[in-house]
């Protein structure tokens, strides 16, 4: 399984089960999905932490603590977009439509990083769509 996909299982877990905190392995995949959850709300925090396994070996974690406003977490889901083997592009005019039909944050994955949505139609730069958030 993918690291992004991974990733997003497990948030989307914690969410339903209305946990506070969720536990991820940890890649760099991770942490840019953590980054972006932080810094738009959806996550009041994350750490990285390690721990040995029952082969004696170190593996990191990052734990991903969920924000809750009124005893409800804000994040509701996130759905994966693009996958293994079937890749979705869009262009900046088509990312502004997008915008226009749901109220969703999206992450794209462009030439220069990954950015918001907001972020690409304001640089006027389109790219792979990877997941959204509501």
């Amino acid at each position: 399984m993918n690291t992004i996909t991974q990733t997003i299982s497990v948030i989307n877990h914690a969410s339903q089960r209305r946990s506070i905190r969720a536990v991820a392995l940890y890649s760099k995949q991770t942490l840019k999905i953590c980054k972006f959850l932080y810094k738009y709300g959806y996550l009041s925090g994350y750490s990285i932490f390690a721990k040995r396994n029952k082969r004696g070996r170190n593996r990191i974690y990052v734990e991903i603590h969920l924000s809750y406003y009124r005893n409800r977490p804000v994040l509701g889901r996130i759905f994966r977009i693009s996958h293994m083997g079937h890749h979705r592009y869009y262009t900046c005019r088509e990312l502004r439509q997008k915008i226009a039909q749901d109220r969703i944050l999206y992450i794209v994955s462009t030439s220069k990083g990954w950015m918001s949505i907001y972020d690409c139609i304001k640089r006027g730069i389109g790219g792979e769509l990877l997941f959204g958030v509501y």
